[in-house]
Parts: C-alpha cells; sequence; structure tokens
C-alpha cells in the first residue's frame, strides 16, 4: 500500500518536472489495437493503426486473420469480413462486406487435434472525412452465419488538411499583438504602474481569482458537462491561463484603469508559468486517458510574454522620451488596425470554420458559466476590497477574460492530433462566450457616450467625481 502511494506520487512528480522543463514526452497511454483474439483466432493489422490520416485521404488496410478451422484444401470454409464504421461522418470505408482469402495451401496449413488451421485475408480502405476520432467495428462471419466469430476494433484518427491560410492567420494574429501592445504601452502610466506595485492589492485579487479560483471552476465544469476527455483537458487549459491582451483592449474601450490592466496582465503572466504546470499537473492526469501530452505549457507561456513584454516597453519609452513619435503611431495605428481587423476576421472565420461543426450545447455552456464566473468572481471580490468602480470594472475584465492564444497553443503542442484539434473547440467556444458580452457592452457604452458628447453631458469618471469634490469645480 505504501510503495503503491509511493510510486503514485513519484510519477506526479515526474510529470510535474517534465512539464516545467519542457520535454516532448510527458505522459501517455496508447489507444493501440495492434491485434485481437478470440476462440484461437487472431486477428492483426497492416498498418498497425491509423492513428493520424488526413481529411479526404484514403488509406488501404491489410486484416489478416489467423487460426480459422476448415476441413481440407479442396473443401474450404467460405468466411466473410464484415466492415462497419461507428462514426461514418469522420470516418469510412469502401466495402461493408468482403470475403476473405485464403493465403495458405494444404502443405502449409497447421494441424492441431485433427482440425486444420489456415490463415485468410481481406483488404478494405478507410476515408478520413472531418476531424474526429472513431473506430471500425470489424466482425468475422461464416460464409451465411449471422453470428459473428471474432470481434475486432480499429483505431483511427482524422486531422485537417493543411493549408496556407492557417499560417497567414496566425502570422497576422502576431502582427495584430504586437501592435496593440505597443498601443497599450503608450497608453500606460509610469505613476499609476509604481503605486499598484507599491500596494499590489488588485493584482493580488487578479491573481487569486485567476489562479485559485477558475482552474477550479474550469474542472468541475469538465467533470460535470463535459463527456469526452479532450473537451475536458482544453477547457481546464483555458481556465488555467493568465490574462490576455484582449483585457488591455476592453479596459481601453469601457475607460477602465488601462495602467492596471496592463499591470495585471504582465503580473498574472508571469504567475501563470509556474501555477498553469501546476494545475494542468493536478487536474489534468484526470483527462488523460486515452489522450498523449508531447508538450510543455511553460514554454509556450513564455513565448506569450514574448509577445506582450517587450512591445508594451517599447510603447512605454516612446510615451516617455517620444512623445510626439508616440502620438504619431495613435492616429496611424487606428486606421492599421481597421484594415487588418477587415482582412483578420475574414481569414480567421475561414480557417477556424471547421470548430463550428465541433460545438455543441454542452460545450457553449461550459464556455458561459467559466466567462461568467470570471466576470462575477472578480467584480464580487473588487466590491470586497472597496476598490472604486473604475478598477471594479478592470479588475473583472482581467479576471473574466483569459489568453485564449496560450490557451491554444498548449492544447496544439500538448496533445497528439487529433486531439488537440478537438480541444480547440473548448477553447473557442469560451472565447467566443467571454468576448461576446464585453463587445455588446463596448458597443453600447460607446453609443451612451457620443450621445451624452452630443448633449453635452459628458458623465464624469470616479477620478474627475474626487477632484470635483475636493477642489471644487475648475472655471
Amino acid at each position: 500500500m505504501i510503495s503503491t502511494t509511493l510510486t503514485a506520487t513519484v510519477s506526479r512528480l515526474h510529470l510535474l518536472s517534465l512539464l516545467l522543463l519542457g520535454s516532448h514526452s510527458v505522459f501517455a497511454i496508447h489507444e493501440t489495437t495492434t491485434s485481437q483474439t478470440g476462440n484461437g483466432i487472431q486477428l492483426t493489422f497492416e498498418p498497425k493503426e491509423l492513428r493520424v490520416i488526413t481529411a479526404g485521404d484514403k488509406h488501404p488496410v491489410l486484416c489478416n486473420v489467423t487460426g480459422l478451422a476448415h476441413e481440407n484444401d479442396t473443401m474450404r470454409k467460405a468466411y466473410v469480413l464484415s466492415v462497419h464504421s461507428a462514426d461514418s461522418s469522420v470516418a469510412n470505408v469502401n466495402k461493408a462486406n468482403i470475403p476473405l482469402q485464403y493465403t495458405t495451401t494444404l502443405s502449409q496449413m497447421s494441424v492441431s487435434q485433427n482440425n486444420t488451421y489456415a490463415t485468410l485475408y481481406a483488404n478494405f480502405t478507410v476515408i478520413g472525412e472531418f476531424i474526429g476520432k472513431t473506430q471500425i467495428d470489424i466482425v468475422v462471419f461464416e460464409n451465411d452465419s449471422k453470428e459473428g466469430i471474432i470481434h475486432a476494433e480499429y483505431k483511427v484518427g482524422v486531422v485537417r488538411k493543411p493549408e496556407p491560410t492557417t499560417t497567414i492567420f496566425y502570422i497576422l494574429l502576431v502582427i495584430i499583438l504586437a501592435l496593440a501592445n505597443v498601443y497599450m504601452g503608450i497608453k500606460t502610466e509610469f505613476d499609476i504602474v509604481k503605486e499598484v506595485l507599491k500596494k499590489p492589492i488588485q493584482p493580488a485579487i487578479g491573481v487569486c481569482s485567476q489562479f485559485l479560483g477558475m482552474p477550479c471552476m474550469a474542472f468541475g465544469l469538465a467533470k460535470l458537462l463535459l463527456r469526452k476527455n479532450y473537451l475536458g483537458f482544453g477547457l481546464l487549459a483555458i481556465g488555467s491561463c493568465p490574462g490576455g491582451g484582449a483585457s488591455n483592449i476592453f479596459t481601453y474601450l469601457l475607460d477602465g484603469d488601462i495602467s492596471l490592466s496592463v499591470t495585471m496582465t504582465f503580473i498574472s503572466t508571469i504567475v501563470a508559468l509556474g501555477m498553469t504546470p501546476f494545475w494542468i499537473w493536478v487536474f489534468g492526469r484526470y483527462f488523460m486517458e486515452s489522450l498523449e501530452v508531447t508538450g510543455a505549457p511553460s514554454l509556450h507561456i513564455l513565448q506569450s510574454l514574448a509577445l506582450i513584454i517587450p512591445p508594451v516597453c517599447i510603447g512605454m519609452l516612446l510615451q516617455k522620451f517620444r512623445p510626439t513619435w508616440a502620438g504619431n503611431f495613435v492616429k496611424v495605428m487606428r486606421v492599421v488596425f481597421i484594415i487588418l481587423f477587415l482582412g483578420f476576421f475574414p481569414i480567421a472565420i475561414y480557417v477556424n470554420l471547421y470548430i463550428w461543426r465541433l460545438l455543441t450545447g454542452r460545450t457553449i455552456l461550459c464556455g458561459v458559466l467559466l466567462s461568467t464566473s470570471g466576470y462575477v468572481l472578480g467584480t464580487i471580490l473588487g466590491f470586497i476590497f472597496r476598490q472604486k468602480w473604475k478598477r471594479v470594472r478592470t479588475i473583472a475584465i482581467e479576471v473574466g477574460l483569459q489568453n485564449v492564444g496560450v490557451a491554444m497553443v498548449i492544447v496544439r503542442f500538448a496533445l497528439e492530433s487529433p486531439d488537440s484539434d478537438l480541444a480547440v473547440s473548448t477553447v473557442v467556444s469560451c472565447a467566443i462566450m467571454q468576448t461576446l458580452p464585453l463587445l455588446i457592452v463596448t458597443i453600447v457604452y460607446q453609443i451612451y457616450k457620443k450621445c451624452q458628447r452630443k448633449s453635452g453631458m459628458t458623465k464624469l469618471d470616479d477620478d474627475s467625481r474626487e477632484h470635483l469634490s475636493k477642489d471644487g469645480p475648475v472655471n
């Protein structure tokens, strides 16, 4: 009992070390079906399995059956191989019932207890249809018999066909994120950043919410609502991620505290280097059955830091030492962002069009509940610690908006295909559900502001109210 517990503990520690150090062989439980036996009869396949085939491709499979008894070489029994796909929308077969052919003559057959045994074979073709995992159900029948002699399962995984638009999509994504972070750096104020770091109450609220509340919520929702392990792993990945660059953009559009937002994003991303692998180690093992993990989350979090920290620092330096350049950059970027977004969104929709077929009511519900939990948790904690409304909404945005980019990279590089493609559907569901409400609120808020400006009654923010209450109106 003690040795078993010790072995399990050592195994988990080994998994954690590999997650942190970046090994390419972290944890694997293979779903192999190289051969299956029954009643002395054995089925073998060549290739042994089709773990990954591309949608639209056709792959021939040879099935050998040994141990079937018959009387003699001239009076051979007739056998049929029945082949059917468990999910024809993922993979299909070209034939349903295939006569088995003999590969041995009487002199080559093995004899045991007055029975003669031969090797038979049949060929069938597996056709990849759409991303997913399924199995080919195989049954051997004696001719004109309704009862199967042996049953077998042949595992198949189907992945997307690679397209150039996918590469263009990720290049545009990196460019937009880098330029957006330079823009955020220009809008960041050094004095507010120093104030936040001296008394880091708001970042502490964000870190506790993101790395205590959100991972636990994601794990609970995955176990309660999601039946597939790869979907649960995807939800856990995004629930364990830090805040993303989108939170800075929405904070700016909703007149939040942009300096606080950038500071919280930076701190949560640093903390995520340890906490994201930790939560994947703690909860990830509950989803690892039938999945193969090959990557390291810490490496991909470092890559996301490279997209956040340098551009933000460049923007802050421009604001401090070249304010004229910074002002010109902001003016130019308004036009550039419109052009980039007009080109980016059609490509993004086209590249990820397949995901819409993977979305289900359960994955959408998980996205709604996880993102709502983040916004509500951030708002409640902000009020509990008596923060100004401007900072409360900033905290809520930071907690509710997870870094989708990091989650997608972790899933894609940590899991083998097609598990990674399937797990991304949960990440995308969360991305839609956490962004859509903020987008609607932002549009309504911007329309409200424009109406207020036209009527000459622009609403004052919290800081302006404080200034007026202390110093009176400025003439």
